[in-house]
């Protein structure tokens, strides 16, 4: 009796670690499964920060491109500026005179009614002389 318990005890023993067996074999496959998923996404990872990476170094070149041609061109924004600004004081200076002449013509208007003149005084040639000194 004492041998068929041992026996007994051993197949029970031997069931166990057959079971433990089984059960280490499922979780280095999981564990192999998952560490070859975690594998690829840190490649992945470091792929994509490669590529963030030179984007972000092409991102800065074509920024301190665009500076250098923005510097390129600030003399000649500069003209263009002081251009326009030249436009609208000589707009402005010209309204003014537009209206000065308009109260030059009306006062011109107002004497010549006074006067009774004609708006057109002709001259004749002859009535220049030239002299020599």
């Amino acid at each position: 009796m004492k041998c068929i318990n041992k026996l007994e005890e051993n197949i029970a023993l031997a069931n166990k670690l057959i079971n433990m067996d089984n059960l280490c074999r499922k979780f280095e496959s999981e564990r192999e499964k998952l560490m070859a998923s975690i594998n690829i996404t840190t490649a992945k990872r470091e792929e994509d920060d490669l590529m963030l990476e030179k984007k972000n170094e092409q991102v800065d070149n074509e920024i301190s491109k665009n500076v250098y041609q923005a510097y390129l061109l600030e003399p000649f924004f500069k003209r263009k500026n002081k251009a326009l600004l030249d436009i609208i004081l000589l707009k402005k200076e010209l309204r003014e005179l537009k209206k000065k002449n308009k109260q030059y013509s009306k006062t011109i208007d107002e004497l010549d009614n006074k006067l009774s003149f004609n708006k057109k005084v002709k001259i004749k040639k002859e009535d220049f002389v030239i002299r020599a000194s």
